[in-house]
């Protein structure tokens, strides 16, 4: 399981196995949720700049203060934070899989081995 995401140059450490990660990720999303509201101007920069913003705060309370402009940069580009989501997420997901798909294995092999051992 790959627990190193590249990106614009940089290394970012993620393991959703361990539980400090995903506290940090499940904070992030929590704060993400709550800060998808429209923002106050009406002008398609505003909403442009608060849908950067969350992003941005949202790899800060992963990775660390300033983590969101190291990783989308200093122009605030809906298409650039959009893609380094999608890219985080598509990350994310693909360690699920091989985490489950790593779990299943190991019930797979030894199973059968525990049931023998309960039934004896």
């Amino acid at each position: 399981m790959e627990h190193i995401w590249n990106i614009g140059g940089r290394e970012y450490f993620f393991d959703v196995s361990e539980s400090e990660t995903m506290n940090r990720l499940n904070g992030a999303l929590a704060s993400l949720c709550e800060d998808c509201t429209q923002p106050e101007g009406k002008e398609a920069g505003d909403t442009i700049r608060h849908h950067c913003t969350m992003i941005g705060r949202f790899f800060d309370s992963i990775f660390g203060e300033g983590a969101g402009r190291d990783i989308c940069g200093e122009r605030l580009s809906a298409e650039v934070y959009t893609m380094r989501y999608v890219d985080f997420i598509v990350f994310v997901n693909r360690q699920v899989e091989a985490f489950s798909a790593m779990c299943r294995e190991i019930e797979d092999k030894y199973l059968g081995t525990l049931e023998n051992i309960a039934s004896a």
